[in-house]
């Protein structure tokens, strides 16, 4: 989900297991922009994949009786806790179709929508259990159905499992998830991942508890070859302890993130990959960046008089109009006068001739400093603008629902928080998630500490101090458990010897510590995100279980009513309405979704 304002681009990826045959992809749209189903490059989900993955690190003590930079530092300024509870589309069911990617689209109108079953089944689609009932629910006034068929012989099939190209739609107002639909023909409870791409604004569930995914937790040696069971352990703890709860798995900017490889992050081709271009700030130009060089030979200021890069965005705006997409270099030779005014420009370089023309007409209407000079001027044409994409969060909610029940999930922007990193508000790796002042830093996060094995002589130790693998690490003595394991724990396998389910016995195992971790500490309480340009003056915004104080020392700002935040607009929260793909088989084939 990419949100801006009122406005929310929706991407959706199935996972399809079954025998290969021809299939289809039912998708209830907002009427008014049915036209805007696309389908979009799987890369996209891979790259957001691979940041919201948990992390596993690996720290050696450093010799407690030398100096450390670490030991000088000042620490971080303490956040606040954040524990507590808490176009109109065709008219007509016309068979006729469009193709996108690998996709042939149909579009139904309201009648023929509301008769969807009828529609299907005459085309010789067999609907898996519940669906006819589901899809009854979903055509709602202003809903329509598209269609959208695949022949799955085309997909990669590994286990019998293969991912469906995405496709992706624009939904105008509140946005939520039906858990119903999405788990339509899953055997039992399915699980449901979400991740929400906005500027600067974290998002949660808005009718239902949050959690944070408990993190920075020591864990033994044998995690490391043993992650993905690590981390679903912690998963199924979680919603022991608080069934039905929504998890936040990562909180953070997306063009960024803490050791990850080269490359992970999010850039500004997935985003218009995904629909940037369909928010509003591409429509009003906010989104967009046009970067000017004049040379010193020209003019004084770097960018030249303030009227030429006037001039170049405004006829940037107009080539959009008609040049969808299109950006790019230009350079361009100007000649000018006895009084400066440019009396000639010519292209010499440019990725697009409506861009050159563009900067050609601008620097002809332009006077600039320098009589009598022949130089360059450079343009760089950008489609989002590298301050638009430093404020993109990306947020990975998960939610598990059974089979057929579930109800809406509904989502809301909420402040930013802050967890698993070595450093947290206190100096040291909380176990607990808090709010932040104002960047989001939240990440799943497990480490295995190898505490210092040679001798310790000096009089003042300082222990706890972590690094990477020292230089002058000392041969260990032997085998020894690692930090905050006990010896009879390690010598069992299992810190909690009485450990009450499947989830915790797997946690006693891998976990580098006897207590399993405090689920309480992880619960976020909602609070109203910050606007992008804080009023002069910002009315107050409560919470239904205000969090705790901070720690001493806190420098946080006030709690509850006098948070200095205000109630989030209903362009700012998010709630509602988020249509939902719905696979159906076709002719003699039966197919499952999870």
């Amino acid at each position: 989900m990419l949100r801006e304002e009122a406005r929310t681009v929706v991407a959706v990826q199935s996972t399809l297991r079954g025998p290969t045959g021809p299939l289809a992809l039912v998708v209830p749209l907002q009427a008014a922009s049915a036209t805007t189903l696309h389908s979009v490059p799987v890369t996209l989900f891979e790259r957001t994949e691979k940041l919201a993955l948990p992390r596993l690190d690996e720290l050696w003590e450093l010799d407690p009786c030398q100096l450390h930079p670490s030991q000088q530092a000042t620490p971080p300024a303490s956040g606040t806790p954040a524990s507590g509870a808490s176009a109109a589309p065709p008219s007509g069911a016309s068979d006729v179709t469009t193709t996108d990617g690998d996709y042939q689209i149909a579009i139904l109108d309201e009648a023929t929508s509301a008769n969807a079953t009828k529609w299907l089944t005459d085309r010789g689609y067999q609907l898996p259990e519940g669906a006819e009932s589901a899809l009854l629910a979903a055509v709602k006034p202003g809903v329509v159905l598209a269609v959208a068929r695949i022949d799955a012989a085309r997909l990669t099939f590994d286990n019998g499992v293969a991912r469906l190209p995405p496709l992706a739609f624009v939904v105008n107002g509140q946005v939520s998830l039906p858990l119903t639909l999405t788990g339509l023909g899953a055997e039992g409870a399915h699980e449901v991942i979400v991740d929400v791409l906005s500027r600067r604004a974290r998002f949660e569930a808005a009718n239902r508890l949050n959690l944070a995914v408990p993190t920075n937790l020591d864990a033994r040696e044998e995690a490391k070859a043993d992650l993905d069971g690590l981390y679903r352990a912690v998963l199924d703890h979680a919603w022991d302890k608080a069934p039905g709860a929504v998890i936040t798995e990562r909180a953070w900017l997306a063009a960024s993130c803490d050791g990850c490889a080269p490359g992970t992050a999010v850039g500004a081709d997935d985003l218009l990959a995904l629909g940037a271009d369909r928010l509003p700030s591409a429509e009003d130009g906010s989104q967009r960046e046009v970067l000017v060089d004049v040379p010193e030979s020209l003019a004084r200021a770097p960018e030249g008089p303030p009227e030429l890069k006037r001039s170049i965005l405004a006829c940037y705006g107009k080539v959009l109009a008609d040049m969808r997409g299109l950006a790019g270099e230009v350079t361009v030779v100007v000649q000018t006068g006895a009084n400066g005014e440019v009396v000639s420009a010519k292209t010499r370089d440019a990725s697009a001739e409506a861009l050159g023309k563009c900067v050609e007409d601008a620097a002809r209407a332009t006077k600039l400093d320098k009589p009598n000079v022949t130089d360059t001027i450079k343009a760089r044409f950008a489609l989002v603008a590298r301050a638009f994409l430093g404020d993109m969060v990306l947020t990975r909610l998960r939610a598990r629902a059974a089979r057929g029940a579930g109800g809406d999930l509904e989502l809301r922007a909420g402040a930013a928080i802050e967890g698993g990193r070595e450093e947290g508000p206190t100096g040291t790796a909380e176990k607990k998630v808090y709010f932040a002042e104002h960047t989001n830093n939240f990440q799943a996060r497990y480490v295995v500490r190898h505490t210092w094995p040679g001798p310790v002589a000096c009089e003042a130790p300082k222990r706890g101090i972590w690094g990477p693998r020292p230089k002058n690490l000392p041969p260990s003595p032997g085998a020894a458990p690692s930090a905050g394991v006990t010896a009879s724990a390690a010598a069992t396998g299992s810190g909690t010897p009485t450990a009450a389910s499947a989830a915790e016995r797997k946690l006693a195992a891998l976990l580098a510590s006897d207590a399993l971790p405090d689920v309480q500490a992880y619960a976020i309480t909602f609070r109203a995100v910050e606007p992008l340009e804080p009023p002069a003056t910002a009315t107050s915004a409560g919470s239904a279980a205000g969090p705790t104080p901070p720690p001493s020392g806190s420098s946080a700002h006030a709690q509850g009513s006098g948070c200095g935040c205000r109630v989030a607009s209903p362009a700012e929260t998010t709630g509602a309405w988020l249509a939902i793909v719905a696979i159906v088989a076709f002719r003699r084939f039966q197919r499952r979704i999870r």
